[in-house]
């Protein structure tokens, strides 16, 4: 037995002595010192069964639902639940998830990371069309106003034309790229026959007797054979042109009206880009205005409806082609698609059309007989130079040489214009 310390009270000495006998019987163990004892048998009250590690939870097939549908939740991350499924990172290449809110997609395609950033809910949106306009400026215009016509920014008609500050002159030709469709505004002349009226004229061309006082300063009665000028609307979705001219379509056509100063051969195959039309329209009203007595020209084939094949041809089927007749002596008002020499043609008139072509700077290529090219190129020699006049036409250089005016066989009776493709035009290919 341990040395206890002395104490006064003897009684009390006994009791300790028989306590802890009591305590090494109850144990069992046999204990050299009265220290080691209490510390062990603190060490087993305190003593805690170590815990358990938590299995992990697993995911339980969804059962089926009565009629044989399945539950939501077969599916999660684009990836089939099957049964002992965890609960980890589970997620598909796109990282999506379907959930009822909407689909949402990360770009890392994972789900749990911390760095990962939600993508944008429902689908993307498509590409959205530009449509590029070349607008003059009119009496009247300001930045501001054109801004608000075709739903831009006054910043960028300053950036987009180099322009400083907010004027403008009359005349001056601004380019703009809007996404909004905006309907083409054209100038347009009726010549006033027996019996009309202001009234019945604009009812007819569909405008106001208002505008033709206006745009023709109009004061007393009409007269027999006067020309008035009025602005028609053309189609609100713009022609695209796809493809090349032998090898393409056309997507929503316009169709050439019958107009002022020529006649349309078929109109069933007359439909082209809006910048096409734009160019025929004027450029014909350009030639009555310079040579009152110059008859009406006969427009052949442009392309049909939506493109494509038209026969004979191998052209003429993205919009951009169009076959238009010479003019020449001893016809009978009309000049039709009909066989012209050197002596025959009118050269005066039909170089006056080929050049407002050409002016409009819109054009890829023209197909003429090579022997009609010497009249031609003999008064076009007044215009141009000789650098630029060698690389406009074959003659006299021989017919394999490039230029734009160019030789192609059966163009005799007709010559052929090509037109580059429209400015914001994708999918057309020259």
């Amino acid at each position: 037995m341990p040395n206890w310390p002395r104490s006064s009270n003897s009684a009390t000495r006994i009791v300790l002595r028989f306590l802890l006998a009591a305590l090494v019987f109850v144990l069992g163990v046999d204990a050299p010192g009265s220290s080691s004892v209490e510390s062990e048998a603190h060490a087993a009250e305190t003593k805690r069964k170590p815990r358990k590690p938590k299995k992990k939870r697993s995911v339980r097939a969804p059962r089926k639902k009565s009629g044989g549908k399945r539950d939501k939740r077969v599916k999660r991350g684009g990836k089939r639940v099957k049964r002992g499924d965890k609960r980890g990172k589970r997620g598909d290449k796109r990282g999506k998830r379907g959930d009822k809110r909407g689909k949402r997609g990360d770009k890392r395609g994972k789900r749990g990371d911390k760095h990962v950033k939600r993508g944008k809910r429902g689908r993307k949106k498509g590409r959205q069309h530009s449509y590029v306009y070349t607008v003059r400026v009119r009496k009247g215009d300001t930045l501001a106003r054109i801004a608000k016509r075709y739903k831009v920014r006054v910043a960028d008609l300053r950036r987009w034309n180099r322009i400083r500050g907010n004027r403008v002159r009359i005349g001056q030709k601004l380019t703009i790229t809007s996404r909004v469709a905006m309907k083409i505004r054209r100038a347009r002349i009726y010549v006033v026959q027996r019996g009309d009226t202001l009234a019945r004229i604009a009812k007819r061309l569909r405008t106001t007797v208002k505008e033709l006082r206006r745009h023709n300063r109009i004061r007393r009665h009409l007269r027999i054979g006067q020309r008035l000028r009025y602005y028609s609307d053309g189609p609100t979705a713009p022609a695209l042109s796809i493809g090349r001219p032998s090898r393409g379509h056309l997507v929503n056509g316009e169709q050439l009206p019958p107009g002022y100063g020529y006649i349309v051969r078929n109109p069933e195959k007359s439909y082209g880009t809006n910048k096409t039309i734009s160019h025929i329209i004027h450029c014909v009203r350009m030639i009555k205005r310079r040579f009152r007595r110059a008859p009406k020209v006969v427009i052949g084939n442009l392309s049909r409806k939506g493109g494509g094949r038209l026969r004979p041809h191998k052209s003429h089927q993205s919009g951009r082609d169009v076959d238009i007749a010479y003019y020449y002596r001893g016809n009978d008002g009309t000049c039709k698609l009909k066989v012209v020499t050197p002596k025959t043609l009118d050269v005066r008139i039909t170089w006056a059309l080929m050049h407002c072509f050409l002016r409009t700077r819109d054009v890829k290529t023209m197909f003429v007989d090579y022997g009609l090219q010497k009249p031609l190129y003999q008064i076009a020699r007044r215009y141009y130079r000789r650098r630029q006049i060698s690389t406009l036409f074959q003659y006299p250089n021989g017919r394999g040489r490039d230029a734009t005016i160019k030789h192609a066989p059966g163009h005799n009776h007709h010559f052929h214009v090509r037109f580059k493709c429209p400015r914001g035009n994708r999918g057309c290919v020259d």
